[in-house]
């Protein structure tokens, strides 16, 4: 009786409901000492982690993974690493394979890779195991903003560039490439509030920034969606076919129609 009490428990822990986005205004607030002490490691740590979408042979599939200031895309030898801090910055830097390399060109300038300490005091409060630049050699490729997503496109990447505070919001939409020699970055547009997920369907690009969905055709804005709650957070995006989206979130994940815009959270809720 108990085992089948207990199987019960886990189909009734997963609650799978329309409704608002929270605010992250409802979110508890930590203190100092507990930003510095949390593990997100633990097996029973519920802070600073995100569930992540992905279609696998056309199924939708769901991982839980540990939020990162940090997200990594493979290039010809060597890396390409988005950095977003927050209000302490961030940027987009190379990481060679070869850790003699001295440099590379980036829009035809020499670009050197360095071995220097970046966000000290920021690596000292994030619990973050992924938070591993002060020991590598990086090249700037661009640093002026934070770089929130990175995703191939027409045999390029795009880069969502973003400045945002507790007052402002602006971004845009980079398109980088790799050369023999090093990188091409070419601003497409501005987004208007920094980009925190990219995905991409055939020729359109699916932006989602902290306040709402922007779709882009051939360069021109064919769809803005607002969310229900300022600040909503999606950490990655996933589509189904050109109606239908996935979004990763904290608790949980969404599905968007574009068409309908109907918009669906399904919620899981820790036992």
């Amino acid at each position: 009786m108990k085992s089948i009490l207990s199987l019960a428990g886990v189909f009734i822990a997963l609650s799978c409901a329309a409704q608002a986005p929270v605010s992250p205004k409802t979110k508890p607030k930590l203190s100092l000492r507990q930003l510095i002490h949390r593990n997100p490691n633990e097996p029973n740590s519920t802070y600073h982690k995100h569930f992540v979408v992905d279609m696998v042979d056309g199924r939708l599939h769901i991982t839980r993974q540990v939020s990162s200031s940090v997200k990594t895309y493979p290039v010809a030898g060597g890396s390409l690493i988005a950095l977003n801090v927050g209000e302490w910055g961030g940027g987009l830097y190379y990481k060679p394979d070869d850790t003699t390399c001295t440099g590379l060109i980036v829009n035809q300038k020499m670009v050197p890779t360095l071995r220097k300490e970046r966000y000290s005091m920021v690596s000292m409060l994030l619990s973050d195991p992924n938070f591993k630049l002060n020991d590598a050699p990086l090249a700037s490729i661009h640093d002026n903003g934070n770089a929130s997503a990175i995703t191939p496109f027409k045999g390029s990447l795009l880069v969502g560039i973003g400045h945002f505070s507790f007052t402002d919001d602006e971004g845009s939409l980079l398109m980088v490439t790799r050369t023999e020699d090093g990188f091409t970055t070419e601003k497409l547009m501005d987004v208007g509030d920094a980009p925190v997920a990219i995905t991409t369907n055939k020729d359109k690009i699916y932006i989602a920034t902290n306040k709402g969905l922007i779709v882009v055709d051939n360069g021109q804005v064919t769809l803005k969606l607002p969310w229900v709650s300022d600040r909503f957070w999606v950490y990655n995006m996933a589509m189904k076919d050109e109606r239908h989206i996935y979004m990763g979130l904290e608790k949980g994940y969404a599905k968007l129609d574009i068409i309908t815009k109907k918009f669906t959270i399904y919620n899981y809720y820790q036992p």
